[in-house]
C-alpha cells in the first residue's frame, strides 16, 4: 500500500521550518505540500527543500482537499498541518 501525506500551509513558514524536518521522507510514497495563498515564504521553503507542491484554485481547507485528490497516489491519505497542532512523529504508527 502506498501512503500520500498532504501538508496544508497558509502562511506557515515558521512552522515549516520547525516540524518538516522532523517527517522522515520514508515514512510514506507521496508528500503534498497544499497551499492556500502563503506570501510569507512557505511556497519558497517547500520549493527549496524539493516537495512537491499544489497552489489551491478556490479558498477553504476543504476545496483544496478536493482539489489536491487529482495528484494523489497513494491507497491511504494522511491529511497534515504544520501549524504544531499536529505530532510529526504520530504518522507512522497511524499509517500502520
Amino acid at each position: 500500500m502506498k501512503v500520500t501525506l498532504i501538508i496544508a500551509t497558509l502562511n506557515e513558514y515558521g512552522g515549516m521550518k520547525m516540524i518538516m524536518p522532523r517527517i522522515k521522507r520514508d515514512w510514506c510514497d507521496q508528500i503534498i505540500i497544499l497551499d492556500g495563498g502563503s506570501t510569507d515564504g512557505t511556497i519558497e521553503y517547500a520549493q527549496q527543500n524539493g516537495y512537491f507542491i499544489y497552489i489551491q484554485k478556490k479558498k477553504g481547507l476543504l476545496n483544496g482537499l478536493k482539489e489536491a485528490l487529482e495528484f494523489v497516489e497513494g491507497d491511504i491519505v494522511i491529511a497534515f498541518q504544520p501549524d504544531g497542532n499536529c505530532i510529526p512523529e504520530y504518522i507512522p504508527p497511524l499509517i500502520e
